[in-house]
């Protein structure tokens, strides 16, 4: 009888706290330190407990541990780390997911409606950090987690709501990477070959987009309005590949920084083969270690300067329709020398030095981070 009565009870919590948990998260974020503690209190007894599915729990702990209050931050890594050992399985999967609620964590923490920053200051560190040192355990974990990510870069301009929101999160996305502490050389190596996967997809048929004629007409008609202001089925495609440019272009700057800070050449990266390795060095190209030979506080402000210079698009303090018109030269420039070099690339004698091929793929491992 106590036993059945335990269990009505454990189960009348459950519910309340399952019921309950998106507000509590939400205070778990409150300026107000007793309120933000009694939060974290009760999502600390929800974990422990076993109240509800671990993962629910995963995003507001991931943004709290880039918090400036280190006895919060450190109580929350505390029940991250549980949730690891104990539920690995079930907590290492849906990277897209949770970081696009992590995101929308770190933006209702900034007060802002629409951005935050990847990255912390003093020292400078991704937001991304304490969550990457547990996926760290597992070679399969951080492939997935990167492949996951980089996933979002790849784009419908056509098909894909590309809004201010997708901008703000693919923003913070790139800063949270671009500061993140890459292990080994395979990391940098997937990272960069997804991203040239996204970009690869995406770009040419976003030009295409911008260069028809609807763009003639709606600059012509200086017609350009906030979203959603037009019903015209023309100017909605414009604005839709003037945003996905946006999104592609802080792509290309993403992928360029980290092939400098991280010394990838194209050479090198011409001899990566999704999947499959190479030569008799494989075991050894997957534990080489990597450092950046440019320093992370740097790395954060040589991003702001690129996109200012390539992304164009980014910046509100031009009038929309000279915004547009420098966001697509600027696009179509970046398209048409990453073709160039491409082009290069292919005519360049291989040479046969010790470098060895990489694998971006193990047969365990599922890209969008699912089932693990």
């Amino acid at each position: 009888m106590n036993m059945t009565n335990s269990f009505i009870r454990l189960s009348v919590i459950s519910a309340i706290v399952q019921r309950y948990l998106p507000q509590i998260t939400t205070l778990a974020q409150s300026t107000k330190p007793h309120i933000q503690k009694t939060a974290v209190e009760i999502i600390s007894f929800t974990i422990k407990q076993g109240l509800t599915h671990p993962l629910e729990c995963v995003p507001v702990l991931v943004a709290l541990e880039s918090s400036k209050d280190v006895t919060i931050a450190s109580q929350v890594f505390a029940l991250h780390t549980l949730l690891h050992i104990q539920r690995g399985n079930l907590v290492h999967c849906r990277f897209l997911e949770t970081m696009n609620k992590v995101f929308d964590c770190h933006r209702r923490a900034s007060g802002t409606s629409a951005f935050a920053n990847g990255y912390l200051g003093n020292p400078t560190r991704s937001v991304l950090a304490s969550w990457y040192t547990l996926l760290s355990e597992k070679r399969v974990w951080r492939l997935a987690f990167l492949k996951a990510l980089i996933k979002s870069f790849s784009i419908d301009p056509q098909a894909d709501n590309v809004d201010r929101r997708t901008i703000a999160f693919q923003q913070y996305l790139a800063e949270a990477l671009l500061t993140l502490e890459l292990k080994t050389e395979e990391e940098a190596m997937v990272l960069i070959e997804s991203l040239n996967c996204s970009v690869g997809q995406s770009a040419y048929q976003t030009l295409q987009l911008l260069d028809g004629d609807p763009l003639k007409a709606l600059l012509s008609l200086n017609a350009w309005r906030e979203e959603g202001e037009h019903d015209g089925t023309d100017s909605c495609s414009v604005s839709s590949g003037f945003n996905s440019s946006i999104v592609l272009g802080i792509a290309f700057v993403l992928r360029d920084l980290l092939k400098e800070a991280y010394g990838i050449s194209d050479q090198k990266l011409s001899k990566f083969e999704a999947g499959v390795e190479k030569g008799t060095g494989s075991k050894s190209s997957r534990e080489k270690l990597i450092s950046r030979s440019i320093g992370v506080k740097e790395l954060a402000e040589r991003f702001v300067l690129e996109l200012e210079r390539k992304v164009p698009g980014l910046d509100e303090r031009l009038d929309k329709p000279e915004r547009l018109q420098k966001q697509i030269q600027a696009f179509g420039d970046l398209v048409r020398y990453d073709s160039e070099v491409l082009e290069k690339d292919d005519h360049v004698e291989m040479p046969g030095d010790e470098e060895h091929s990489f694998s971006a793929e193990d047969d365990d491992i599922d890209e969008d981070g699912e089932g693990m």
